[in-house]
């Protein structure tokens, strides 16, 4: 079920999922993951972490076309 505070991403019919669940605590420090499952991190606090993938998804979905294109084969690459 849809959340107010987690709109559709393209290609989804329904939201099923918390994507703050993406934070985990390893060694002391906060990582996130993306959903393409890179990591990013460390951060200090969950909140950090929480704001550093809140902030990547609001800057590609703000991207020009041609960078969203790069940042998003950027994050898929293994």
């Amino acid at each position: 079920m849809q959340t107010q505070n987690q709109p559709l991403r393209a290609g989804e019919s329904y939201c099923s999922y918390d994507r703050s669940g993406r934070c985990a605590h390893v060694a002391g420090k906060w990582i996130s993951k993306t959903r393409e499952g890179r990591v990013m991190g460390p951060f200090r606090d969950r909140c950090s972490a929480e704001l550093a993938s809140a902030h990547l998804v609001e800057y590609l979905r703000l991207a020009p076309p041609r960078l969203n294109r790069a940042l998003r084969s950027h994050l898929s690459m293994a």
